[in-house]
């Protein structure tokens, strides 16, 4: 990934985006810290009162992801013909998209990711085997280095031969999937976590069922859901801190 924007210019450009979006973010505002960006309070947030608040429509999830041009690109490609496409995939692919170009609805947010991780993916063979031999870690880093590779090979090179204009070959680079899938991974919310939160307030979580990416040719593979803003609390399973608004 190359270098993201200005920190502050990238910031502003996702408050806007929030507002554009119906978030509720009066109560909170972004900061700058020591472990990346995150949430202070503007004012007393007393108990019981909702801190922010976040449309479902806003979620990226593989459902949304499917609904893209750019995903509807990959569903409809030759390199998808008779085979169900990864649902990690699609939403890699349409997180690169996202992060470079500007009409992508999750823009603002995607360039809020850092361009690198420190998780032991990003280590180099020497690194884990270092710091990670005879572990378990190290075996669990090996596994999913080897499942990302075979969600990458899946797709590419064919969908940058068969549509080179649509999915440059420098874009789509496995160390990019590998990006897409550290940020994934380390912000994401899961399916039975949105479903559980949604439930309590007597709302239905649209678009997250299982049976539909079987429907639309996917592989069940990624049940969770990027929630741009509220990835910036911390979100705990065991830790009620915050209420999604469905519209």
């Amino acid at each position: 990934m190359a270098a993201a924007d200005e920190p502050r210019a990238m910031i502003e450009a996702f408050c806007k985006w929030c507002q554009e979006q119906s978030c509720d973010m009066s109560r909170v505002r972004i900061e700058q810290t020591s472990s990346g960006l995150g949430l202070l309070a503007a004012q007393d947030i007393i108990a019981g009162e909702i801190g922010l608040s976040v449309p479902v429509d806003a979620l990226l999830t593989v459902t949304a992801a499917a609904k893209t041009e750019i995903g509807q690109t990959v569903l409809n490609s030759a390199a998808a013909r008779n085979r169900r496409v990864s649902a990690q995939a699609l939403m890699y692919i349409v997180m690169l998209d996202g992060w470079h170009n500007p009409a992508s609805k999750w823009h603002s947010y995607l360039r809020l990711i850092p361009a690198t991780h420190n998780d032991p993916l990003w280590w180099t063979d020497s690194e884990r085997q270092e710091r990670l031999a005879g572990t378990q870690l190290f075996h669990e880093a090996a596994r999913h280095m080897a499942q990302l590779r075979d969600v990458y090979d899946s797709l590419f090179p064919a969908l940058s031969q068969e549509l080179p204009s649509v999915f440059p070959a420098e874009r789509y680079t496995f160390q990019a999937f590998l990006w897409a899938r550290s940020s994934l991974s380390s912000r994401c919310f899961s399916n039975k976590q949105l479903a559980t939160w949604l439930h309590g307030d007597s709302h239905e979580l649209p678009e997250l069922p299982a049976l539909e990416t079987e429907e639309k040719g996917l592989v069940n593979d990624c049940p969770a859901a990027l929630c741009p803003f509220l990835d910036m609390t911390n979100h705990n399973p065991e830790t009620w801190l915050f209420s999604i608004k469905s519209h």
